[in-house]
């Protein structure tokens, strides 16, 4: 009798559930459901956590204000980019649908966290699956699906709420990939259908994910082109391929329909590709912090004693691989997806920091799922049984890092040592301790780690008034933000104006009695910003006041009012106004809006200047 062949790994299909849809039935329900446990477990932590003011509250706050009618939500989701505005940068309406699903089940964290969490329980679960029913060994298959779940470098996934659209995106991709391997050896019209759904999904929930086919057509030529008919194959990649196009046309119409998208030009793909060299560091930095995960940040800055034992280790992963024998082809694919999902994340740069970990989490989906490939050795194993609770120990910790806004860019000051970080954590001892001393001295580091940092010097020159009271030193400050910004053109830092700083100069020059110099401030935040409220406000005090213009003056006041009906000064102040012009009784009802909104002189002038009258609504 001849003997059987061992199955070699990277064969698609070995381990197959051979038509048991129930994973449990087939043996392999434990091993999901320690998978399961042991992710939820390292996160926990996650669902005492709090938002960490670097975004995420800004989405949160968006959407909520969004949120008018429940029935509402598909289309302002389809209507709004990511932050569930209309700045037009990125469109990725399933991201945004549930960002406003969430949003109006409740405005607290553990409503995200949760959902993060069981996404990514399911996303571990689903890299877990696809490795075994490619071929590989179940036991590896399963350690390596649980160093993904519990790897502290994916913490910002679970902990923060912008990395939502990483999640879904790796979710619909996982479930995408594995249906159509499904496809591939089956030609079920169903799996293909499932396919080219959750693709569609992945492309509406991050743009990334349009890359996708290129590594359907990878696993082609590399894992499954080495143990099926390619002739076959190649007749189910038609109308797969179709489909692709298809969803990818759909995404860019909605995309120019909504956002009036621009075409790339050839001068943006230079910039582009010239971004991706510039980033290229990336690459090896992030497989450090892969394997060696200490001192990470999800805000993060180029380190040179990252950058070198990274490379070395890339170079001896693609030595390793084309020598690895039977699981060659699949340890090749691993690096080439990972290579096609980190180059896009390259493509961004900011003037405040290096790149963001959480982009790498679709990048290293793959690679885990390749993992299982290598050549089975017990040492190997008992290894990774090691590293397991080591990592589970590290997730943990770094989740309380997100624990508030404080703590979170306490850990990214020690672990970046970024500027950005210190001018953030600043602001957040400003507003939310009122450590009026700890900020100056945080926007003091900033500034001199980075003379040109406008925000932090527009940051010092507000605390120095508010707190300290020092004009002189906030006028300075202001100059020096603006001269930074109108010497970076008009748009600095992703701002699309700073009128709000000219307007807080030109207080700043009303309270040193340079009245020309503060209406000249008021004038250009105006120009700058029609849409802004306070500088009109601040502007009629001007025309009233120092320049007895008292038309002109209402005109600001009625503007302001019109801008933000909830503005109590300017309801008061267009009271005043009106009183200055004899008009008792048009004074009284803009009092009377006023003190309803709270604002105290309103109540004392509606006592002594409205006789008989109350306040209306109270």
């Amino acid at each position: 009798m001849a003997q059987r062949k061992k199955a070699k790994a990277g064969k698609p299909g070995k381990n197959d559930d051979k038509g048991n849809r129930n994973p449990f039935l087939s043996g392999n329900g434990p091993v999901y459901f320690i998978i399961a446990v042991m992710v939820v477990i390292a996160f926990l932590q996650s669902f005492r956590n709090d938002y960490v003011s670097f975004d995420d509250e800004q989405m949160v706050r968006n959407a909520e204000e969004v949120i008018s009618d429940p029935y509402n939500i598909f289309i302002e989701s389809i209507r709004r980019d990511a932050w569930a505005g209309k700045s037009n940068i990125f469109y990725r309406p399933v991201q945004t649908f549930f960002l406003l699903f969430l949003a109006e089940l409740g405005s607290g964290f553990g409503i995200f966290s949760t959902f993060l969490l069981i996404l990514h329980v399911i996303n571990t679960l689903l890299v877990f699956r696809i490795s075994f029913i490619s071929g590989m060994k179940r036991d590896l298959s399963a350690v390596f699906a649980i160093l993904f779940g519990v790897h502290p470098l994916f913490v910002p996934l679970v902990s923060w709420v912008p990395g939502i659209g990483d999640v879904l995106m790796t979710f619909f991709l996982l479930v995408a990939f594995l249906s159509f391997i499904r496809f591939a050896y089956s030609s079920k019209p169903i799996h293909l259908a499932l396919h080219l759904t959750t693709f569609f999904l992945a492309v509406m929930s991050k743009e990334t994910a349009m890359l996708f086919p290129l590594a359907i057509l990878i696993w082609y030529f590399l894992p499954a082109g080495m143990t099926r008919d390619r002739v076959r194959m190649m007749r189910l990649l038609l109308p797969a391929a179709a489909g692709w196009m298809i969803s990818a046309a759909v995404y860019l119409l909605l995309r120019q329909g909504f956002f009036n998208a621009h075409e790339i030009s050839a001068q943006d793909a230079g910039i582009h590709f010239r971004h991706i060299l510039a980033n290229a560091a990336v690459i090896p930095e992030l497989i450090m912090k892969w394997v060696l995960p200490v001192k990470l940040s999800l805000i993060s800055a180029f380190s040179v004693p990252r950058i070198v034992p990274g490379l070395l280790l890339l170079l001896a992963a693609v030595v390793y691989s084309l020598y690895a024998g039977s699981g060659r082809s699949w340890l090749v694919f691993g690096m080439v997806w990972f290579l096609l999902f980190i180059l896009p994340t390259l493509i961004f740069t900011h003037p405040d920091y290096d790149y963001l970990e959480h982009r790498s989490y679709v990048a290293f989906a793959g690679v885990f799922i390749s993992l299982g490939a290598l050549k089975y050795r017990r040492w190997v194993f008992h290894t990774l049984l090691v590293v397991i609770p080591v990592m589970w120990v590290l997730t943990i910790l770094r989740t309380s890092h997100f624990k508030d806004s404080i703590v979170f860019f306490d850990h990214v000051v020690q672990n970046s040592g970024l500027a950005m970080a210190y001018n953030s954590r600043g602001t957040e001892k400003e507003i939310r301790k009122g450590d009026y001393q700890g900020a100056l001295e945080d926007y003091d580091k900033a500034i001199s780690m980075n003379p040109e940092y406008g925000d932090a010097y527009a940051n010092r020159a507000k605390l120095r008034v508010t707190a300290f009271g020092d004009l002189k030193g906030a006028l300075e400050d202001y100059d020096r933000a603006i001269d930074i910004y109108s010497r970076a053109g008009h748009i600095y830092r992703n701002r699309l104006d700073y009128s709000d700083i000219y307007s807080n100069r030109g207080a700043v020059r009303s309270k040193l009695n340079d009245p020309d110099g503060a209406l000249a401030d008021y004038n250009a935040a105006i120009e700058m910003n029609p849409e802004l409220a306070e500088p009109y406000n601040n502007r009629g005090l001007i025309r009233e006041i120092r320049m007895k213009d008292f038309q002109g003056a209402l005109e600001d006041y009625s503007a302001a009012i019109r801008l933000n009906p909830s503005y109590s000064d300017a309801w008061h102040n267009r009271g005043m106004c009106y009183l200055g012009l004899g008009r008792l009784e048009e004074a009284c009802a803009d009092w009377n809006t006023a003190a309803r909104q709270g604002h105290v002189n309103a109540r004392k002038m509606i006592e002594t200047k409205c006789l008989g009258s109350r306040i209306r609504g109270n």
